[in-house]
């Protein structure tokens, strides 16, 4: 679960919150990290546009280090660079298991930008990053950070990005990056395919468990999946 300093935090955060409120419950329960729930989906969530951010930034601390949470859906919530201490925290999290992470339409700017490129460049997990539509520009400083820390091999499990790079050059460093990076996922799920069959054909007969998941959601209650 979520270290003790980030729940007393959030606590002391959200102590004027009502105990009814839908967000509230959903952050706690998030914060147990229950196996079975394995994306959060605040898009566009009115009560979180509202809180403060010391509040928000406080709600996803919570996220920090989460070994089940691996799609964070966070788009349309005028996130701005407040929140981006902990968004950095949780990309580059030992034991995290994000793999999608939806940021647009927000209000990031540069400097946050930056932050969570840094983290970015350590995560060896998350393959999908949506950044399109923040409120002022992406800065020629982000898009430049952004195709090095690619092209020196960073996020090297990174193979979808959802923002267009109006500088040529580095659109097509990022462009290189991304194919190396599908590339070399292809090579190893032909790998892991391959030991699969020499496993079933050679009587290991081991089958595992079936994966159960749950979509968080601040509107509904988690829904479990076979």
């Amino acid at each position: 679960m979520a270290t003790p300093a980030a729940r007393q935090r959030f606590a002391s955060a959200a102590a004027v919150v009502p105990d009814t409120s839908p967000l509230l419950q959903t952050l706690q329960t998030v914060a147990d990290w229950d196996p079975s729930v394995t994306e959060l989906d605040l898009a566009g969530d009115q009560e979180f546009i509202r809180w403060p951010p010391e509040r928000q930034d406080a709600g996803l601390a919570l996220l920090v280090g989460s070994p089940v949470i691996t799609k964070l859906s966070l788009n349309g919530l005028n996130l701005t660079d407040a929140v981006a201490p902990s968004l950095a925290q949780a990309i580059a999290a030992e034991g995290s298991a994000l793999r999608v992470l939806n940021l647009e339409r927000n209000d990031l700017r540069e400097p946050g930008l930056l932050h969570l490129l840094q983290a970015l460049a350590m995560n060896r997990t998350l393959k999908e990053l949506r950044l399109t539509g923040q409120r002022t520009a992406i800065t020629t400083s982000v898009e430049a950070a952004l195709a090095t820390l690619l092209d020196q091999g960073g996020a090297s499990a990174l193979v979808r990005l959802g923002l267009p790079l109006r500088n040529d050059n580095f659109k097509r460093q990022v462009d290189r990056a991304l194919g190396r990076n599908m590339d070399r996922l292809r090579l190893e799920r032909a790998e892991l395919s391959k030991r699969s069959s020499t496993d079933v054909f050679g009587g290991g007969g081991g089958r595992a468990p079936p994966h159960v998941g749950a979509v968080m959601t601040t509107t509904r209650p988690a829904t479990k999946t076979a």
